[in-house]
């Protein structure tokens, strides 16, 4: 397309110039002009279509963009509500299982307490004797306290209730305790002073002191020899083999000398070192209790783990006996008759076939694994 240039002669004048004035006085200004052919206007004219074809793409960018967002939005929510409802299942059965746990500990808090409740009530429990207002004491309740040792006045009210030498030994020992052993003048006045008396005067409490036939001496039931006397000067010839205290005697000399067949009342004496010691030990046995517990729970934990192994193996006889989990007198093909179960081996080959030892020890196999011969 050719362009045509037209040129344009501007001339401006003064109202005191005269218009009959030369051209080339004047300042003559040209301006380029370029047109169309079917244009004279200096600017061309734009459609309105091509104005709008810009803001028509944007929008068209902008709505893709919205929608490729909402997809992503979408999966978003969609991935967040199956991880939740997972969550949720998750939670619920390990609330399932905490609420069993719980239902497990509190049966098991309620063993403890009916096993504490009634180990506290009951009569022989050492606690209640030495802490009856769980305040412990040096001696069990109803003993008394002298010096270092511990001492119980058996006073029995009826014949029936008392004891030779040897049966009140022998009680005392059940105690952890023995017959009292005198050591001193003071102990042997503590004793008199407890002792009560009973109608007849030639009875009194076993002491721990007997004639021993093979030293030929009085012996402590400690092993100790006599070295403290004080016996009744009424009874100083009389022959026997046990001591008892009188009561209500000279402290001075209230020893007797009797048969050990005599049944009277006694008097226990354990030292608290003693106590101590023996109290040390049941703590050491009770402690030995609990690791033996412990160990048993472990074998038994061990043995339940073997037997779900065992009822799930394949091979195990239960499966025979048992394969639609009821229990069956005799195994899978064995043939029942009264109380007896048999096998009849119908080998079709014969050397399937065994001589009668072969046969037996056939029979002694199935034996071992189930009891038949």
């Amino acid at each position: 397309m050719t362009e045509e240039l037209n040129y344009v002669m501007v001339t401006f004048t003064s109202n005191s110039v005269s218009t009959q004035e030369k051209p080339y006085d004047l300042d003559v200004i040209y301006e380029e002009v370029k047109t169309e052919e079917k244009a004279c206007d200096t600017h061309p004219v734009i459609p309105e279509k091509v104005k709008k074809a810009p803001s028509c793409n944007l929008l068209h960018l902008i709505a893709v963009g919205l929608g490729v967002f909402c997809v992503i939005l979408l999966s978003f929510v969609i991935a967040l509500s199956i991880r939740l409802n997972t969550v949720k299942s998750e939670q619920e059965t390990q609330r399932t299982s905490f609420e069993k746990q719980k239902e497990e500990l509190i049966r098991e808090r309620d063993r403890h307490n009916w096993t504490m409740e009634t180990i506290m009530g009951h009569e022989t429990f050492l606690v209640k004797h030495y802490c009856p207002e769980k305040v412990c004491k040096p001696c069990l309740e109803d003993w008394v306290l002298f010096q270092s040792s511990c001492y119980l006045f058996v006073d029995g009210q009826y014949y029936s209730n008392w004891k030779t030498w040897q049966g009140s030994r022998e009680d005392c020992r059940k105690k952890n305790a023995d017959l009292v052993v005198i050591e001193s003048l003071e102990e042997q006045e503590f004793i008199s002073k407890h002792t009560k008396y009973y109608h007849d005067g030639n009875h009194g409490y076993w002491i721990g002191l007997s004639y021993n036939v093979q030293m030929d001496t009085w012996m402590w039931v400690d092993n100790r020899n006599l070295t403290l006397m004080y016996w009744n000067k009424q009874n100083a010839g009389r022959t026997a083999h046990c001591a008892l205290s009188l009561s209500h005697w000279d402290p001075l000399g209230n020893w007797q000398k009797t048969g050990c067949d005599m049944r009277i009342r006694w008097i226990f004496r354990v030292i608290i070192h003693e106590q101590e010691a023996a109290l040390n030990k049941v703590t050491a046995e009770n402690q030995q209790l609990i690791t033996s517990r412990s160990i048993l729970q472990t074998q038994r934990d061990n043995l339940n783990w073997t037997l779900g192994f065992i009822l799930n193996f394949d091979t195990f006889p239960v499966k025979h006996y048992c394969p639609e989990k009821v229990c069956k007198p005799c195994l899978d093909d064995w043939v029942l008759f009264q109380s007896s179960c048999y096998l009849f081996v119908d080998g079709e080959y014969s050397s399937n076939w065994k001589n009668w030892q072969g046969s037996r020890e056939d029979c002694r196999k199935k034996k071992r694994r189930s009891g038949g011969d």
